[in-house]
């Protein structure tokens, strides 16, 4: 288990490994969450913060789901438009396009988002699992 939003991490006591994908989380409470992972060879990671101009690809990333309900790391209220990030990869505030998404704004982050992952919300569990986990080109359109 990661901590997520303003959740403090006590650990896992799941048996998937650190290198399994979350691909939904659901809450079940205002204390907690469920989360659904696989096992999902991630791209390489990325070293250094997208600093390239407008309209450049950044490359393709494994995309995952979430809908918990709250406010972003950046201090927006979750949405269609949000989309959580590794701000070593994606500065938070960027806006980017998402094959098979459309555009969104990196607004969050979260423990499992490291490299080439984003994790998009959507407003539904059941969203999440029909979403599953896929790999997308993702191009940077406004830093």
């Amino acid at each position: 288990m990661y901590a997520f939003g303003d959740a403090r991490f006590h650990g896992s006591g799941a048996p998937e490994p650190a290198s399994a994908a979350v691909t939904a989380l659901a809450a079940t409470g205002p204390a907690g969450y469920l989360e659904l992972t696989t096992a999902v060879r991630t791209p390489p990671v990325r070293t250094r913060a997208a600093t390239a101009v407008a309209g450049v690809s950044l490359g393709d990333f494994v995309v995952t789901c979430y809908d918990l309900r709250g406010t972003t790391a950046s201090g927006a209220p979750v949405s269609m438009s949000t989309v959580a990030v590794d701000p070593s990869v994606i500065p938070l505030g960027a806006t980017i396009d998402i094959s098979g998404v459309g555009v969104r704004v990196a607004q969050d982050t979260g423990g499992a988002i490291v490299g080439h992952r984003l994790d998009i919300w959507e407003p539904t569990y059941q969203d999440c699992i029909n979403w599953g986990v896929r790999t997308e080109h993702v191009t940077l359109l406004r830093r």
